[in-house]
């Protein structure tokens, strides 16, 4: 298969409802690793706090880079 057409099959149509879909999907998986890392956080005896803040940190990130996508072409966040 050429580079170009593994290219065009790998991408999600820029229709309006694929893209908000994407973004959503993204956003709430992200959401989850906070959350879980809370949970985490709470349940066990030890804990190496440090590596759970760096991951509760890269996924508060990755929420905040995705609405910030979301915002600027839909005009909305996608609330909690």
């Amino acid at each position: 298969m050429a580079l170009e057409e593994r290219r065009k099959n790998s991408l999600i149509p820029f229709e309006e409802k694929a893209v908000k879909e994407y973004l959503d999907n993204a956003i709430r998986c992200w959401r989850k690793r906070t959350s879980a890392n809370n949970t985490r956080a709470k349940t066990l005896a030890y804990v190496d706090v440090s590596e759970l803040e760096e991951e509760d940190f890269m996924a508060r990130c990755y929420v905040d880079a995705f609405q910030s996508v979301r915002m600027t072409l839909f005009g909305e966040l996608l609330p909690k």
